[in-house]
C-alpha cells in the first residue's frame, strides 16, 4: 500500500483529536472566563435561601440576628466556593492543554514512527539499531522542530501553550 493511502487515516485521526480537544479547552476558558473576569456565579452556587417567619416575629430581634448570620453564611460560601472554582478552572485549562499536547504528541509520533519504517526500509536504518522505535522517532521529531526544517515551531508552541523544549 502507498505510504499516504496507509497514513492517511491515522494522519484524519490526529486532526480530529487535535481540533476536539481545542474545542474542550476553548470552551472551558470561555467559563473561566466567565467566572474570573465577568463575576457571574454558576448556577451550582446561586442560592437564594432567607430565613422566613410570621408577620407577627418579622422584627424580632433574635429572628433579625439569625437571618443577618444566615445571609453571611450563605455568602461566604457563595465567596469561597467560588475561589476554588475559579483556582481549579485555572488550572484545569493548564492540565487540559498538557493533555492535548501529550494526546497529539503520542499520535503524530505513531504517523512519525510509520513514515521513519517506511523510509528506513526503503534506504536502511537512519540511526543505529540498538535504540527503539519509539525512541527513534521522538529523535526525528525534536531534530525537525529544533532546526531549519521547520520555521513554524514558534506557532507549534504558541498553540500547545508550551516552550518549543
Amino acid at each position: 500500500m502507498l505510504q499516504h493511502n496507509t497514513l492517511e487515516k491515522h494522519i484524519k485521526e490526529l486532526g480530529q483529536l487535535c481540533l476536539n480537544i481545542t474545542k474542550i479547552i476553548n470552551k472551558k476558558k470561555e467559563s473561566s472566563h466567565k467566572l474570573t473576569h465577568e463575576n457571574r456565579i454558576p448556577r451550582s452556587l446561586n442560592i437564594n435561601c432567607e430565613l422566613t417567619t410570621s408577620s407577627s416575629y418579622k422584627n424580632d430581634p433574635i429572628n433579625l440576628e439569625c437571618k443577618r448570620e444566615s445571609k453571611d453564611n450563605i455568602t461566604n460560601f457563595i465567596n469561597q466556593g467560588l475561589a476554588s472554582m475559579r483556582k481549579w478552572s485555572i488550572h484545569n485549562i493548564k492540565l487540559l492543554e498538557i493533555d492535548r499536547c501529550n494526546t497529539v504528541l503520542k499520535k503524530a509520533l505513531y504517523i512519525l514512527e510509520g513514515i521513519y519504517s517506511y523510509w528506513s526500509d526503503i534506504y536502511g536504518p537512519i540511526l543505529p539499531s540498538g535504540n527503539n522505535s519509539d525512541t527513534q522517532a521522538l529523535l526525528l521529531a525534536k531534530i525537525f522542530l529544533m532546526t531549519d526544517f521547520c520555521n513554524k515551531t514558534e506557532d507549534i508552541s504558541i498553540f500547545f501553550n508550551t516552550s518549543t523544549d
